[in-house]
């Protein structure tokens, strides 16, 4: 990188002869490149063509004066951070104050004090070395952010991949999964554990970014793969336990999570759930009756005795299963108030029974506004009759 010392390359505009020659020999034994132009036309010309660290610009020419060059230089967005030096005679003041209000960088005097030259040479080429130094430190983190953001999107997709597809028959699923910053720490899945039983979950890591999505892919491994150890898989309480064994915080990076796991027996049409610091799972029969599903114990990875427990409840079919991250509902509105639990549990009784999971997550993005603060995750499950 160029610094104040460096070799710079300077332009010397002068119509005079004898003026551009002293400049230039005086330019050239501070070790600076010296390239000379006799008007402002001839500068602008050399300008356009050569990359230039400095220009030492008389005021008075024929052709084009200063004030005309300096002009055309600040008026182009790729020209007007190059540091112009005007050059005047004591009777031409006026002409100086007036390229300092274009923007000129300093000014000298004529006849040239050697010491003001070196001075003013070097204060502005420190000045200019600075900018271009922020200026590449800049355009290296624009390019830095965008291979990031190219690179998120691509994650992003991978773990969008990695979801579910919808179920069609006795069991329909339907879901909505929006990551807030283009990796999220949600997932979820469904699974026949045998012909009879159906299994689903929904988890939430903490925080955003990598580190939240590699952890909550980890887990939705072993709970597809059924390799979660000491595990019963129709048991959700067992599942909990298991999961808070496994993943203890102080192990990953102070990540814990919260979780629903439920188990469906369409032999006798029941649910069996538990959860871990979760929003509660809401079931809805086809009269709209609404029964909220949550039981006690914490957060997944924060209390290493933690223990949990299961409950049961009779499935009227047709019913639909609403799992769903707190993300869906802790989003900001236009008034500054964030939507709560009830709220948004109103909003889910204002759609129709029989509506897609997409129906409302626009009610929702109707109510706040998009993107949301956290990720969304949204799983609808219809038991049919």
């Amino acid at each position: 990188m160029k610094n104040s010392q460096s070799e710079a390359h300077i332009l010397v505009v002068d119509d005079n002869e004898d003026n551009r020659d002293l400049l230039s020999r005086r330019v050239q034994r501070l070790g600076h490149q010296v390239t000379t132009a006799e008007n402002g036309q001839r500068a602008l010309d050399l300008i356009s063509q050569t990359p230039f660290d400095l220009v030492l610009l008389d005021v008075m020419m024929p052709v084009m004066d200063g004030l005309e060059v300096l002009s055309r230089i600040k008026a182009d967005s790729t020209l007007r951070d190059l540091p112009v030096i005007v050059i005047s005679a004591g009777t031409e003041m006026d002409q100086v104050i007036r390229c300092i209000g274009l923007g000129a960088e300093d000014y000298l005097s004529k006849p040239f004090n050697a010491s003001l030259l070196r001075a003013r040479i070097g204060s502005s080429l420190e000045k200019k070395f600075l900018r271009d130094a922020d200026l590449r430190t800049k355009q290296a983190l624009e390019e830095a952010n965008r291979k990031l953001s190219t690179e998120l999107l691509e994650a992003a997709e991978y773990v969008r991949s990695l979801l579910p597809l919808p179920l069609n028959g006795e069991v329909m699923t339907d879901w909505q999964f929006l990551p807030c910053t283009y990796l999220g720490g949600d997932s979820f899945g469904y699974r026949w554990l045998d012909e009879d039983r159906f299994a689903t979950y929904l988890l939430d890591v903490c925080g955003h970014g990598v580190g939240a999505a590699l952890l909550s892919i980890t887990v939705m491994d072993i709970l597809e793969t059924l390799s979660l150890k000491d595990a019963d898989f129709l048991d959700p309480a067992s599942v909990l336990s298991a999961l808070n064994r496994t993943y203890p915080m102080e192990k990953h990076n102070e990540k814990f999570l919260t979780a629903w796991y439920g188990v469906y027996d369409r032999r006798d049409s029941t649910l069996t759930y538990a959860s871990a610091g979760h929003p509660p799972a809401v079931l809805i029969d086809s009269q709209s009756k609404r029964v909220l599903l949550k039981t006690p114990g914490p957060a997944i990875g924060l209390i290493s005795s933690a223990a949990y427990t299961a409950a049961t409840v009779p499935v009227d079919r047709p019913s639909k299963l609403m799992l769903f991250s707190d993300g869906v509902y802790e989003n900001m509105k236009p008034n500054g108030s964030v939507m709560s639990l009830d709220e948004f549990l109103r909003h889910m009784e204002s759609v129709p029974w029989n509506s897609s999971s997409e129906s409302l997550l626009n009610l929702i993005r109707e109510v706040c506004p998009f993107p949301f603060e956290d990720d969304f995750s949204l799983l609808q499950i219809t038991f049919q009759s």
